[in-house]
């Protein structure tokens, strides 16, 4: 049975390479992923994504580390809340703002994002400002969230799973779940674009993906950890 060194929990949508900036860090370490993508789980529920979840932790150890950014916050700390499993060292990338209501579930969608791009550079434009375009390692990361679709692009998660995991979600409470969960967590390092009840170093909305706009932040905490 393998033993997981580092645990990243990804974003809803965005594939394992947006820990690319990061991922030297961990140098020789056993890295895996939980990602939410259109083929992540053999069906969207918060049960069969806690039972992926339950077994990554039977192999975990008491020097692991889980980093888990926006929806990845809402689930590790959902898992934790309602698990009786204990978390050596633990770092959250925001995530902490209200989840939809089935009634604004409802307005997504009536009203879906784009998933289909006639271009990689058409999607590079939808998510990215122009000084962004410019960081080509950032390019070579969104480029893994599409994938060929006819003569264009789509992204790796549609629309309709992406309601089916903020559904599955729907009503939680993430700052509470932090508090109920803080003391089964030896260490915990907080980003937080939202106001919280414990100890956390604020962020802009803007870093909402800290490991991509300042991933030095992270490198500063990780090089940190190993003293």
């Amino acid at each position: 049975m393998d033993r997981i060194d580092v645990l990243l929990i990804s974003p809803l949508g965005w594939s394992e390479h947006i820990w690319d900036k990061i991922k030297p860090e961990f140098r020789e370490k056993k890295i895996e992923y939980l990602t939410f993508l259109d083929d992540s789980f053999s069906e969207i529920k918060q049960a069969k994504i806690e039972a992926t979840l339950d077994e990554k932790f039977s192999r975990m150890h008491e020097e692991s580390i889980i980093i888990a950014a926006s929806f990845g916050t809402v689930v590790i700390l959902q898992f934790l809340a309602t698990h009786h499993v204990l978390c050596n060292r633990l770092i959250l990338i925001d995530g902490f703002a209200a989840l939809p209501t089935i009634t604004e579930l409802s307005y997504l969608q009536n009203h879906p994002q784009p998933t289909n791009f006639s271009s990689k550079a058409a999607y590079y434009e939808y998510m990215l400002s122009t000084d962004e375009q410019n960081d080509e390692q950032l390019l070579t990361i969104l480029s893994y969230n599409l994938l060929p679709n006819n003569q264009g692009y789509r992204t790796v998660l549609s629309n309709e799973k992406m309601l089916s995991y903020l559904a599955s979600y729907s009503g939680v409470s993430t700052k509470s779940n932090l508090e109920n969960s803080y003391a089964k967590i030896k260490k915990t390092t907080i980003f937080s674009s939202e106001p919280l009840p414990v100890d956390y170093q604020a962020i802009s909305l803007s870093d909402h993906l800290l490991m991509l706009t300042k991933p030095e932040k992270l490198r500063t905490i990780l090089a940190q950890n190993e003293k």
